[in-house]
């Protein structure tokens, strides 16, 4: 998938290729969440992709890190950063993920709100986050 994402943004005309970078933003969390789960499951270290807007660097010591800390120290300088605040109130995997999840889908349908050739991806959009919502909704319904 990171692979068609960089296919289509290298073949598109360079007026819209800013509009469409946000979508490397779902490697970004795919990476944290990866990333974290190798934390927790120290059977292997994780497989990062080198794709998004992390750097390769930061992606390569992500993979390295031993503790959640060092983890987080990596993305404090990225927009990233607000997962250490939210980290400490809830030292939960499926909490991170969502929150992530959250957080790159609000940035695309703000993007997609707001750029005239991004119209014909709300149906998409919407659509996942309608799942997302879903989702949680059935998780919650599930732990009463």
């Amino acid at each position: 998938m990171a692979f068609l994402y960089g296919e289509l943004q290298e073949s598109m005309p360079k007026r819209l290729k800013s509009t469409f970078a946000f979508l490397t933003r779902t490697w970004d969390v795919k990476n944290i969440k990866s990333a974290v789960r190798g934390l927790r499951e120290p059977e292997g270290k994780p497989h990062l992709m080198p794709f998004g807007e992390l750097p390769e660097e930061t992606l390569r010591r992500m993979a390295e890190s031993d503790d959640v800390e060092h983890l987080l120290s990596l993305l404090a300088k990225s927009k990233y950063s607000f997962l250490k605040d939210f980290f400490h109130q809830q030292d939960e995997l499926l909490g991170w993920e969502d929150l992530l999840d959250k957080h790159v889908l609000e940035e695309s349908w703000k993007e997609v709100l707001s750029e005239k050739q991004l119209a014909v991806l709300k149906p998409y959009f919407a659509a996942k986050i309608d799942g997302k919502n879903i989702l949680l909704l059935m998780r919650g319904k599930r732990l009463e």
